[in-house]
């Protein structure tokens, strides 16, 4: 999804199009418990309300930003992790995350 957002954002803001990528992280919400997901260990500090990414997609948009990272704990792990971890380690351990919420 981030590189095709890229690539519109790219072909298309010539043409008066907007297009942009918001990447909120763990976001603030009600959908868990009711969709009887267990708990979620992330920690608090990544967590951001939602009417926070709103905003930040909001303002991400109209300022002509391709990418939107609303929380400094999520624009660091976003900037940073991907440089580290090679990427089938990234997608392997979020295979794993989502695989244990689903017990």
């Amino acid at each position: 999804m981030l590189s095709l957002s890229e690539a519109l954002h790219r072909e298309l803001t010539p043409h008066g199009v907007r297009v942009a990528c918001l990447c909120p992280g763990p976001v603030l919400t009600e959908f868990q418990s009711r969709a009887g997901i267990a708990g979620d260990d992330t920690p608090s500090l990544a967590h951001v309300p939602a009417a926070r990414v709103a905003k930040a997609g909001y303002r991400g948009l109209m300022r002509g930003r391709c990418v939107v990272v609303p929380g400094l704990l999520p624009k660091l792990l976003f900037a940073l992790v991907p440089r580290i971890a090679p990427r089938q380690i990234l997608l392997g351990r979020l295979e794993a995350r989502q695989l244990g919420r689903r017990a």
